[in-house]
């Protein structure tokens, strides 16, 4: 007996928003890229791409230069930059979808991060969302941002005090400025989710991002790290 096969499952309708620029120094300067997914009431899509970015361009702008926190240790890289933001909706397969225009708006000039990093560009730390839900596919989401991370010898970051909660205070603000309300600027309320094909355990396929949290082991982003060549010196013996 020949099985039809099982029809790959669909994503709900929502829009992608994505940001980037440039990370580190010449010759070894990177694009870094992160994407929240969100989105619009009932309907899902975006019903103006650009006028949204519009209306946030401003917020990611100052997410992306905030120091949180009273030691002032929590903050983008000043060897970063913020270069452009977009936002696009995404259909059932995941793709933009067609037909729909996409807004973008370019930061001229780039915004610079304000801290100096404690570690390479190639060390971050994630900013993870979470959700209602607990456990399970979908349930949680995160995002590489260039983070200024603090100095470590061990690779770990201190639980005590407030270095870690000022990080995780870095991830509700980029939410905060990426959600809306039908009274905001844009006109629309627009919500931040963790967004997952309808086949996985997210009843309709999405839940809201309600926090921000953040683990103490620094990340070591091995692509990056790998993209360095040594330089040796050497003596004689």
């Amino acid at each position: 007996m020949v099985r039809s096969p099982i029809p790959p499952a669909a994503y709900v309708p929502h829009a992608l928003v994505t940001m980037g620029g440039s990370l580190g120094t010449a010759p070894n300067a990177e694009i870094w890229v992160c994407g929240v997914r969100v989105v619009e009431g009932a309907q899902g899509f975006l019903t103006n791409p650009q006028a949204y970015v519009d209306a946030v361009q401003a917020g990611v702008s100052a997410w992306f230069t905030t120091n949180p926190g009273s030691r002032n240790l929590a903050a983008m890289r000043n060897d970063a930059t913020l270069q452009w933001l977009k936002a696009a909706n995404i259909g059932s397969d995941g793709k933009y979808h067609a037909g729909d225009p996409v807004g973008q708006h370019n930061y001229s000039p780039a915004i610079v991060g304000p801290l100096n990093p404690g570690m390479p560009p190639f060390v971050t730390l994630a900013l993870s969302w979470t959700t209602p839900l607990t456990r399970g596919v979908g349930s949680h989401g995160r995002i590489y941002p260039p983070v200024a991370v603090a100095a470590s010898t061990s690779g770990i970051l201190p639980t005590t005090g407030f270095l870690l909660a000022d990080y995780a205070t870095l991830g509700v603000t980029l939410i905060r400025a990426l959600n809306q309300t039908a009274a905001g600027t844009y006109g629309h309320s627009v919500t931040c989710s963790v967004i997952t094909r309808q086949g996985g355990k997210i009843p309709g396929g999405g839940a809201p991002i309600t926090g921000c949290r953040v683990g103490s082991i620094v990340d070591v982003q091995r692509r990056r790290k790998d993209k360095l060549r040594d330089t040796y010196v050497g003596t004689t013996v």
